[in-house]
């Protein structure tokens, strides 16, 4: 895994030089040649198999993109969505959890036909730099816009103030008003427990999936991109779970609000996670 190309690409999502004005339409036509390249600078394939592997990843592009497209425009209609609307709400956020799962069996789908095709090293790399493109192309959605109020970092704030930040941050970004805020945390409060049980406080295990497949054996890739894939469905998985119980203790619009948090704060820790050198 090429991690020196990922940092730039983040570095220029952040500096606003990464089409971060971008809709979700041109991000997908501009997503398409960013997933070419960076594909082509992070995949191991031998010149043999190179037109078996480029005609998998052209039929997963169609696939991913017609669920990916949908995905965007949901997300954006609902950060822009005005209160008083929450079954609308409630509906575009069960729109983009049922496109999550099913981004999540196209990528198990081809990481699979890759390991018999292909080899599991090959099925690993193209599984990390996907996970790096989506992660990318989620946070340009959004960040693009600073009035959303959608910028926070945990590993900048230390250990003792972060807590208190990602509360005024999630107020914030949601537009909790005060009489739903502690309905809101009372639930989140569970959620986040069982999250860092799950993927390790702040997604810090998404970090054992950042080492180069190049130093695996085939079978040992394969295994690690199955457990990867695991992850992601265990994940998503549990938003969804922690959605329902938000829709039945504080209704559809906080239900909805949930998602969208933490929507943007996965991804956030996915992105440091991917981006520190485990090498």
């Amino acid at each position: 895994m090429k991690a020196p190309l990922f940092l730039i690409l983040f570095s220029l999502l952040i500096t606003g030089a990464y089409c971060q004005n971008a809709y979700y339409a041109s991000i997908a036509s501009n997503s398409d040649n960013d997933r070419m390249a960076l594909m082509k600078n992070s995949v191991s394939v031998s010149e043999w198999h190179e037109k078996s592997f480029w005609s998998l990843y052209d039929r997963y592009s169609d696939d991913v993109n017609r669920v990916s497209i949908v995905t965007r425009q949901s997300v954006d209609s609902l950060l822009s969505m005005p209160a008083g609307l929450p079954q609308k709400e409630f509906s575009l956020a069960s729109r983009i959890l049922t496109n999550q799962h099913r981004l999540h069996e196209i990528q198990t789908q081809y990481f699979s036909e890759m390991n018999t095709t292909l080899s599991g090293i090959t099925a690993l790399e193209f599984l990390q730099t996907e996970l790096m493109m989506d992660v990318l192309d989620n946070l340009k959605l959004y960040e693009r816009d600073s009035s959303r109020g959608y910028k926070f970092y945990p590993w900048l704030h230390t250990a003792d103030k972060l807590p208190f930040a990602k509360r005024d941050a999630i107020i914030n970004a949601i537009r909790l008003e005060p009489g739903e805020a502690p309905v809101f945390f009372a639930v989140y409060g569970h959620y986040e427990k069982e999250c860092d049980d799950l993927l390790g406080e702040n997604y810090n295990l998404f970090e054992l999936f950042n080492e180069s497949p190049e130093d695996f054996s085939p079978g040992l890739a394969k295994v690690q991109g199955s457990n990867l894939l695991r992850l992601l469905q265990r994940e998503n998985t549990l938003k969804e779970q922690y959605f329902m119980e938000m829709n039945k203790i504080g209704g559809a619009s906080l239900a909805a609000r949930f998602v969208l948090w933490e929507d943007y704060y996965s991804t956030v820790n996915k992105m440091y996670a991917l981006s520190s050198d485990s090498n």
